[in-house]
């Protein structure tokens, strides 16, 4: 009897932090709505998930940003992480040519800078 409840259990928790994940990789801003607000409420689900167990990984969350957003903030937030991979490339291979050995490392902007460029763009003129 034990093992069926558990495994009940068990089932039902695995499809609730599915449907969590699934929940807060689907939000998105509306237009002409209150971003701090709208940010507020990605950043309260995203600790909701990891509070009940749930994984969203780096990756997934910073893509979760980047498509938040309007097309034109999630292009803008696009080209700073593109721009940020082309930086550290080049001091890479700047190094390299100097002959010192150095190991590459990614650098990957943090998601919170992330949502404070796109908040600190939305104010500008």
């Amino acid at each position: 009897m034990w093992a069926v409840i558990s495994n009940e259990f068990t089932n039902k928790s695995q499809m609730a932090q599915a449907r969590s994940h699934t929940e807060c990789m689907n939000m998105r801003s509306c237009p002409r709505t209150n971003l701090h607000t709208k940010f507020d409420a990605l950043r309260t689900a995203y600790d909701d998930c990891l509070s009940a167990r749930v994984t969203i990984s780096g990756d997934e969350y910073r893509a979760l940003i980047t498509n938040f957003c309007s097309e034109l903030l999630s292009t803008f937030i696009s080209q700073i992480s593109a721009n940020v991979t082309a930086n550290t490339m080049f001091q890479h291979t700047a190094t390299c040519t100097t002959g010192t050995v150095v190991t590459m490392t990614t650098f990957l902007l943090d998601p919170e800078d992330m949502i404070t460029l796109i908040l600190q763009r939305i104010r500008l003129p």
